[in-house]
């Protein structure tokens, strides 16, 4: 399953939108199972929502909005608390507003998720300032984010044939 994870603090964002379409997109790219969810205007019902999962998570893309060239704080929150749901996975991540300019402020939640996590951060950071062809780099993301996360599944899932660089995942409960 895929975690889609938006951190926008508001029903009619733009964030809430783009994470609705994106999780949409993956399930017809053959994602398999995809929750959406609502981690910026309501944290405790979010984390009981992924306390409950019953189904191990294969990857998560964080939605993101961008204020002031930053990423907002209830993304840095959501990584702070939800530390395991990253652990050893893939992650991929859309940011929302900001200006052409605030390419840069992926840095922040990138690091932490490469080096307190050991995430397997997906290359292609999606950036969505506003321009005509958001929904065409949505799509082309959901393709490759779903076979981004296929192809590392089984590794994770039962290390690199006992090579001993991976140990087996922990399922997120």
């Amino acid at each position: 399953m895929i975690i889609v994870l938006t951190t926008s603090d508001s029903e009619n964002s733009r964030g809430a939108e783009c994470a609705s379409m994106l999780a949409q997109r993956l399930t017809d790219a053959g994602a398999g199972r995809v929750a959406l969810v609502d981690w910026g205007r309501d944290p405790a019902t979010a984390q009981a929502r992924l306390a409950a999962e019953p189904e191990p998570v294969t990857g998560v893309v964080l939605v993101a909005p961008v204020r002031n060239f930053g990423i907002a704080a209830s993304t840095k929150s959501a990584i702070e608390q939800l530390g395991d749901l990253f652990r050893d996975r893939p992650v991929g991540v859309v940011m929302t507003a900001g200006t052409p300019r605030s390419l840069l402020a992926v840095q922040s939640v990138v690091m932490p998720l490469l080096l307190d996590y050991h995430s397997v951060i997906h290359p292609r950071v999606v950036h969505l300032p506003g321009e005509p062809d958001e929904k065409a780099r949505l799509d082309r993301f959901a393709e490759e984010f779903a076979g981004f996360c296929a192809v590392l599944e089984p590794a994770w899932t039962n290390g690199l044939n006992g090579a001993g660089v991976l140990t087996p995942r922990r399922p997120h409960r």
